[in-house]
């Protein structure tokens, strides 16, 4: 494997061929690329989204973050239809995250409910045909910052802006990687292919309501940081039973641990130094594949996002509020629409007989 095939690779790929090597020398060298290959990385995302807050204004920082992560995630997968029509659904996508998070953070509560849903909805429909390329956690993830993220008229335009700037550059990346690609579904059978009867589509709607009336309880109960329900809601919202009780199980002691270390941090650390928390967090999420670990490490980006707003004491305990919540309330949904839907799979195979 070449030098740059080995920067690649993620970080369970990088840590088999670490595991796997009995060379001394040969090890201390995959171990240099893996640490070369977490700093250039973390290098490139500050530098990114720096400048396209520069360009775009800082209100719009958090859709540089989004245009990144879509950058990061479609190096890797696709939309499993023909290139053209793959161009055409990456605008769609970003055309809904971009009016419509800001139709529901501009609306009243039961009608930002509504958008959230149709919006999610649509976004994972278009964005996980595929459903074991796990499109989903990033993409309904980036629709949920941008509906956390509230920004002024005129930088509106701003991000609208940005946001198709992003569609281009993630449409010439997923161009590249589909143009060789024989796909022979286009973007009609993303839709056609829709059948409530099937598992795919069953979870696909599930987790749309799941995440949206999260969200939307959340609102109702006056709870801060509502997007941090969504993210836990979203987590646990997994095709497979038995890894929707893993996120979950894992996901609450890692926030509980990354509460306690951000504390800690908050504390020691010079007031001038906090803005570096977050660097901090990515730099060490970058080393990590255990998912309980990322949760922790995920905390100090938010948190220190979130203390600025709300304070130091309402972030600690918004945030494991909010997890708790979204967990459990994820968990309890997608087990009673599991139900619900294995009864109604059984009424209607009585019917046909």
């Amino acid at each position: 494997m070449t030098f740059y095939e080995e920067l690649q690779l993620n970080q369970t790929g990088s840590k088999n061929i670490i595991r796997e090597c009995s060379n001394k020398k040969e090890k201390l060298r995959h171990i240099l690329i893996y640490i070369f290959k977490v700093f250039i990385t973390l290098a490139f995302c500050i530098s990114f989204v720096t400048l396209f807050s520069l360009v775009f204004g800082s209100e719009n920082s958090i859709a540089g973050v989004v245009v990144l992560l879509f950058i990061l995630i479609f190096r890797q997968t696709d939309f499993n239809i023909n290139s053209f029509h793959s161009i055409l659904n990456m605008f769609l996508i970003f055309g809904i995250m971009g009016i419509g998070s800001y139709i529901a953070y501009s609306s009243s509560i039961f009608f930002a409910f509504i958008t959230n849903f149709i919006c999610i909805f649509l976004i994972t429909v278009l964005s996980c045909h595929n459903v074991h390329m796990f499109n989903h956690s990033i993409v309904v993830m980036c629709y949920i910052l941008l509906f956390g993220y509230e920004v002024t008229e005129k930088s509106y335009i701003m991000r609208l802006l940005g946001l198709i700037l992003g569609a281009l550059i993630c449409s010439i990346i997923i161009y590249r990687k589909t143009i060789n690609k024989n796909y022979e579904k286009n973007f009609s059978h993303l839709f056609t292919e829709f059948d409530i009867k099937t598992e795919r589509s069953k979870w696909q709607l599930s987790l749309a309501l799941s995440v949206s009336t999260a969200m939307f309880i959340g609102q109702l109960l006056g709870f801060k940081r509502v997007i941090w329900i969504g993210f836990s809601a979203l987590a646990v919202s997994q095709i497979s039973p038995e890894l929707r009780i893993q996120k979950a199980i894992h996901r609450i002691p890692g926030t509980l641990a990354g509460v306690l270390l951000f504390y800690i941090f908050y504390k020691i650390i010079p007031m001038e130094f906090h803005n570096m928390l977050g660097i901090l967090g990515g730099l060490c999420v970058g080393f990590c594949t255990l998912y309980g670990f990322q949760t922790m490490f995920n905390c100090l980006g938010a948190m220190s996002v979130a203390v600025d707003i709300i304070g130091i004491y309402s972030t600690i305990l918004f945030r494991i509020i909010d997890t708790l919540f979204g967990v459990l309330y994820g968990v309890v949904f997608h087990h009673i629409f599991d139900k619900l839907h294995l009864k109604y799979i059984n009424k209607n195979s009585e019917l046909h007989k």
